[in-house]
């Protein structure tokens, strides 16, 4: 893969990092990657870092070297080939090592020593607890545009845009916004690629690549930033091999730009406990919902992850402040819910809290999640689904003549 024509520029809101990036194996001209910081972000030097970490993995998992024709942190090529590299081809020995190539060195210059700390923040559960816990060293909340699909579509966006102005203003804090086209770009390219290939892997965006998205965000933002915290998802006894871990993600940490994988002494039931210790009211604008096509800002109270936010604000104690979600929690929807892959835990941990709090009703709903009981609502709405999989699949079967 080649990277070429770096540019760093201002724009009107801000500045945007960009370059032209080639497949060498599909060398096909592809629409320029870019990176673009919206005030107050410092000037963006036109360098090859963020392109680096952003490129790395898809680089091992085509089988293919990374060539970047302008200055890059030896600092940091020397992190990716001692500890980045090695770490992924430890978690996923299909990928393959690769050269990194560049024409010249960079070293930044005047970088000041009031440079803060920023926290990626979306408004979500994980993103808020971080936050919140480690209000007295955060100066900056790091909103990207292009990271989430399940905040594609114009309402969740403008709804997360919203929650993290509010957030930055209420609390003192500067609110930077970053977007990226990483993903309809390069990204895809790669992916259409890799199947070709027989090499791209299910899920591999969240499974092996969505850390480095952020850690290439954050390498934008050095002139502002000396340290950049990583929200986590899952406590320690749950980790497993993913896209951001608290190995990879401080995998790329140099003397430029240190990460910081947070939160991982939580359980997501735990965060929400102490959130409502430390500040109720940051519950009041949660940020959950993963249904994209919504028609209001609220979350929707239906789709999965709704369900098991509400869940655990019920089992809480806290359902009052449920401000951000349209509805109430529904315990005929929550029978209904299919765990998604390694969230089963969640769903046992609540189940145990709902015994020590006393919530019979909640616990009932999630025995039949869990298959501990039967549920007619469980099994008319599964029937359903398998219905109209099997007409949507009819539609699309090709029409055959003897």
């Amino acid at each position: 893969m080649i990277v070429s024509d770096i540019r760093g520029n201002a724009t009107s809101t801000g500045f945007e990092l960009s370059a032209q990036v080639v497949i060498e194996q599909d060398p096909r001209e592809l629409r320029r990657f870019a990176f673009r910081c919206e005030h107050p972000a410092a000037e963006i030097p036109a360098f090859g870092d963020p392109f680096l970490a952003s490129l790395l993995i898809p680089c091992m998992m085509l089988q293919e070297d990374l060539t970047i024709e302008g200055p890059v942190s030896l600092e940091l090529v020397e992190a990716v080939q001692q500890r980045t590299m090695p770490l992924m081809l430890r978690w996923r020995p299909e990928f393959s090592p690769v050269s990194i190539e560049a024409n010249r060195a960079y070293v930044p210059r005047g970088l000041p020593d009031s440079r803060g700390t920023g926290t990626c923040f979306s408004g979500g559960l994980d993103s808020r607890y971080t936050l919140e816990k480690n209000l007295g060293r955060i100066t900056h909340l790091v909103l990207v545009e292009g990271f989430d699909r399940s905040l594609e579509a114009k309402i969740p966006w403008q709804n997360a845009l919203d929650n993290g102005r509010a957030a930055a203003e209420e609390l003192g804090r500067s609110l930077i916004v970053v977007s990226t086209n990483a993903r309809t770009s390069v990204l895809r390219a790669c992916g259409e690629l890799g199947r070709r290939m027989g090499r791209f892997p299910r899920d591999f965006y969240r499974r092996d690549y969505h850390g480095s998205l952020l850690v290439a965000v954050g390498l934008c933002l050095h002139p502002l930033l000396s340290d950049l915290l990583i929200p986590a998802s899952d406590p320690w006894e749950e980790l497993v091999p993913w896209g951001s871990h608290p190995e990879l993600d401080t995998s790329w940490n140099t003397r430029i730009l240190r990460f910081e994988h947070d939160g991982c002494e939580a359980s997501r039931i735990e965060k929400v406990k102490r959130l409502a210790a430390w500040r109720p009211e940051s519950l009041r604008s949660l940020s959950v919902c993963q249904d994209i096509d919504r028609p209001i800002s609220k979350n929707c109270s239906r789709c999965e992850k709704c369900l098991r936010t509400l869940s655990a604000l019920r089992l809480s104690g806290v359902s009052h402040l449920a401000d951000s979600f349209a509805e109430p929690l529904d315990l005929g929807r929550v029978e209904q819910i299919e765990i998604p892959p390694g969230n089963l835990p969640v769903y046992e941990q609540m189940r145990a809290l709902a015994d020590e709090v006393g919530d019979a009703s909640l616990a009932s709903a999630l025995d039949a999640v869990l298959d501990r009981r039967f549920s007619w609502r469980r099994f008319l709405g599964r029937a359903r689904r398998r219905g109209q999989k099997l007409r949507s699949r009819s539609r699309r079967a090709p029409t055959t003549y003897a």
